[in-house]
């Protein structure tokens, strides 16, 4: 698969005349400046599940950064974890009629209906990381959690040997863990594994986590392996298995968070991380809704931001959140037939040259 971002051509020197007519002016795209003058002053609005999240909170900067850099006014706000406060707060926010709203939405049907009067009011609604069925929104921008699900599935099925009870760390607050969650078991289930779930709890915070593996390892002394859907928690789950002697436990995450990089080098239970990148994540999110602010048509509806799976020997190509996905061919450092089963990719896919812009 290979990984591979076209960039936007400079060779406009100069800005094409500008025809009107009934009314409409045409600007060529060459006119950058003249399009970034425009938006200055333009509200945008985003909203976060919650505040303090490193994830979040990295999607959040790459927006403030660049809506900063064109003088546009960004309110940033959150739901504080609960699903009818972020109702509230982006129905609040909607009736200011900012120019986008980017919404990191809560799951629960509260969240769906405030978005959908938002839309219903005529204000553009941005999705990031998580979408809302039905909902008729102006763009989309995902990672690509139904694959980090099966490569977290496909990893564990290789380094077990095709067999063992293995225990499930989900996080209910996180409306794209369902999506990770079903793509691991779809998975398993596809190569017929004889990996068998035990247990599958959610687990919000590391304290938890940790408990919840020391006891699993109690009540299942075989206990091989643990998928968490993030993997801050795979991070604490590891170190619960270092506390109990378990150094032999698999763990594999989602997200490739600081604390599961950090893990990842130790040399211990947490082996695998499925990384992804939460500021190429809002990079796009911007470029989505500057392109409203100005008035033009987003080239695509869903943009899927690729995710890189991490192994211990790999991780040096790991680079961190704010750097952007890789651009060369991926391979998955494993053996393994999901590449080419998989009508997904790994890496990358072919960047549109209207959406190539650095800004």
């Amino acid at each position: 698969m290979h990984l591979q971002r076209l960039s936007p051509s400079l060779s406009h020197r100069r800005c094409p005349a500008i025809l009107v007519a009934v009314g409409l002016a045409l600007f060529a795209p060459g006119c950058a400046r003249r399009q970034a003058k425009q938006i200055t002053g333009a509200q945008v609005g985003v909203i976060l599940p919650t505040r303090g999240d490193p994830y979040y909170d990295a999607l959040a900067a790459e927006v403030q950064e660049r809506a900063g850099r064109q003088r546009v006014v960004l309110t940033v706000e959150d739901g504080g974890g609960q699903a009818e406060r972020q109702a509230r707060v982006i129905r609040d926010m909607a009736a200011r009629q900012p120019g986008a709203l980017i919404v990191v939405p809560l799951p629960g049907d509260p969240v769906d209906q405030a978005l959908a009067s938002a839309a219903g009011a005529g204000v553009p609604v941005i999705l990031l990381e998580a979408d809302s069925p039905g909902l008729s929104a102006a763009g989309r921008v995902l990672s690509d959690d139904a694959i980090s699900g099966k490569l977290c599935a496909d990893y564990l099925d290789w380094r077990l040997k095709h067999s063992g009870k293995v225990a499930v760390l989900n996080d209910s607050s996180l409306r794209a863990g369902a999506e990770r969650l079903q793509g691991f078991r779809d998975w398993l289930a596809r190569k017929r594994s004889r990996l068998s779930v035990v247990a599958t709890e959610n687990a919000g915070d590391a304290r938890r986590c940790a408990a919840l593996v020391k006891e699993w390892l109690s009540r299942y002394p075989d206990l091989r392996g643990v998928f968490a859907v993030r993997d801050a928690a795979g991070a604490a789950a590891a170190q619960a298995a270092r506390q109990v002697n378990r150094k032999d436990l698999v763990v594999v995450g989602i997200e490739g968070s600081p604390e599961a990089v950090a893990a990842l080098r130790e040399r211990g239970p947490f082996t695998m991380a499925v990384t992804h990148y939460p500021a190429e994540a809002g990079r796009e999110a911007w470029r989505a809704a500057r392109r409203i602010l100005q008035g033009d048509s987003l080239p695509e509806k869903v943009v899927t931001v690729p995710v890189l799976p991490v192994v211990r020997d790999t991780a040096a190509r790991f680079a961190g959140w704010d750097n952007e996905p890789p651009r060369e061919k991926v391979d998955l450092p494993w053996p393994s037939s999901l590449a080419q089963s998989e009508s997904l990719y790994l890496s990358q896919p072919e960047k549109n040259p209207a959406r190539g812009e650095t800004s």
